[in-house]
C-alpha cells in the first residue's frame, strides 16, 4: 500500500514538499536537497523552511537522507519511503532452489550500499563499477568455455 499524503498530517508546505521528494523517486530514484528550492511549486519557501520540513519529514520515517559525495561537495540526497505503489503490484513469492556457492561471487550480496541501490538512483546498478566489473568477467569465462 503506498502512502497518499491525504492520510498524514502534514501541513500544505510539508505536503508539497514530500510529494516532490516522492515524484522525484518515483521518477529519478530521488533527489539532492538543494535542488528542492528549484521546484516551481516551491519557489515560495525559503531554503531553512525547506531544510526544517525535510528534516520533519525524515523524523516521521516519509522519506530517507543520505549524504553523499557529489563532485567533490558533499549533498544530502533525498528517497521518499515507498512501501509499494498501485502501478507496482505485490511479488508473488516464488520457490527458486537457489545454491550459495552460484550467488556467493555477486558483489551486490556484500555491498554496503545494496539497501539504497535503486534503478535512476545516486547508487543504482546502472552504475555500479563493481557490479560491471563482475558481469564482465562473467562475459570473458563463458565465452571462454
Amino acid at each position: 500500500m503506498s502512502i497518499m499524503t491525504s492520510d498524514l498530517a502534514l501541513s500544505e508546505p510539508e505536503r508539497l514538499v514530500y510529494e516532490i521528494i516522492r515524484r522525484e523517486t518515483e521518477l529519478h530514484g530521488g533527489v539532492f536537497q538543494v535542488k528542492l528550492k528549484e521546484f516551481a511549486e516551491l519557489r515560495h519557501l525559503e531554503p531553512q523552511q525547506i531544510a526544517r520540513i525535510v528534516s520533519k519529514l525524515v523524523k516521521q520515517g516519509l522519506v530517507k537522507r543520505k549524504l553523499v559525495d557529489n563532485n567533490g561537495r558533499s549533498m544530502y540526497f533525498l528517497q521518499a519511503v515507498i512501501t509499494s505503489t498501485p502501478s507496482m503490484p505485490k511479488l508473488k513469492k516464488l520457490d527458486v532452489p537457489i545454491e550459495l556457492s552460484t550467488v556467493i561471487e555477486i558483489p551486490c550480496f556484500t555491498c554496503k550500499d545494496l539497501y539504497d541501490c535503486v534503478a535512476g538512483g545516486y547508487i543504482s546498478p546502472h552504475n555500479c563499477p563493481k557490479l560491471t566489473k563482475y558481469l564482465l568477467q562473467k562475459i570473458r569465462t563463458s565465452r571462454q568455455s
